[in-house]
């Protein structure tokens, strides 16, 4: 695939089509393949578990995404949620998925740990998450 460029802020999803105008602000986007004055975005549906860390507290939110980079960007722009008040927060963490169920599967086991110390180990690579689901 190769990579291509899409217009500022739009979130993209497979399928979408976009017009880029002359002049207008553009950021790369993976995944996707220009054809004239249109950019196609193709990428292949993979779910990821995420976990990004804060930057300011030691603190960690995990969730579920088939884009975590972007999801990164949404927490650290938009979010109005928890992710807010620990802002900027950093993606130390990703596993792909074949299926949302799975990721999401993934998801609650972490979640169900009431200690970050098994998330640090995650991260640091200690333990593997397939040995606990």
């Amino acid at each position: 695939s190769s990579v291509a460029q899409w217009q500022s802020k739009r979130l993209l999803t497979a399928g979408s089509l976009v017009r880029i105008q002359p002049g207008e602000q553009t950021i790369e986007a993976p995944f996707a393949q220009a054809s004239g004055a249109f950019l196609f975005y193709t990428r292949e549906m993979a779910h990821y578990l995420y976990i990004l860390r804060s930057q300011i507290k030691q603190t960690y939110y995990t969730g579920v995404s088939n884009n975590p980079d972007r999801r990164r960007f949404f927490h650290n722009t938009d979010s109005k949620g928890y992710t807010r008040r620990f802002r900027p927060w950093e993606l130390v963490y990703r596993k792909p998925y074949d299926t949302r169920k799975e990721a999401l599967a993934a998801e609650r086991k972490i979640k169900s740990w009431k200690s970050s110390k098994m998330i640090n180990l995650l991260i640091e690579g200690k333990i593997d998450l397939d040995d606990y689901l």
